[in-house]
C-alpha cells in the first residue's frame, strides 16, 4: 500500500512530501499536526480495507518505504510544541483540540 496520487488527494500528497519544519503558528497551521492526521486516516484504511493478519506487515512496508520521513520529528514536534509540560491550561486545550479534529478526520473514512 503505497500513497500515491491514485489513492491521496494531490494537497496530502504535497503536505506528506513537504520538508519537516519546527516553527509553526498554532495548531491549525501545524503541518505536523495535519500529516499526522493524514497518515492516521490511511492506516484506517489500510485496517479496514485488509485482513488483519495482513494490516501489520503493509503498515510496516509503508513506514519502510520512506515515503513519510518525518513520521518521529512530527511526532516529537507535537508533543514538544503543543503538549510540553510547561503550560498546561493551554495543553489541556491544545489536546481537547487535536483529539477532536482527529476523531473528526477519522470519522470521514
Amino acid at each position: 500500500f503505497l500513497l500515491t496520487s491514485k489513492n491521496m488527494a494531490s494537497t496530502s500528497a504535497t503536505l506528506m512530501n513537504e520538508r519537516f519544519n519546527d516553527a509553526c503558528k498554532g495548531l491549525s497551521a501545524c503541518n505536523s499536526l495535519k500529516r499526522i492526521q493524514e497518515i492516521s486516516k490511511y492506516f484506517q484504511t489500510i485496517v479496514r480495507d485488509n485482513e488483519t493478519e495482513a494490516v501489520e506487515s503493509l503498515v510496516m512496508e509503508y513506514l519502510k518505504s520512506n515515503q513519510y520521513r518525518n513520521l518521529m520529528n512530527d511526532y516529537h514536534h507535537v508533543l514538544l510544541k503543543h503538549l510540553n509540560d510547561e503550560q498546561n491550561e493551554v495543553n489541556a486545550e491544545n489536546f481537547a483540540s487535536i483529539y477532536d479534529s482527529t476523531m473528526v478526520a477519522l470519522s470521514k473514512c
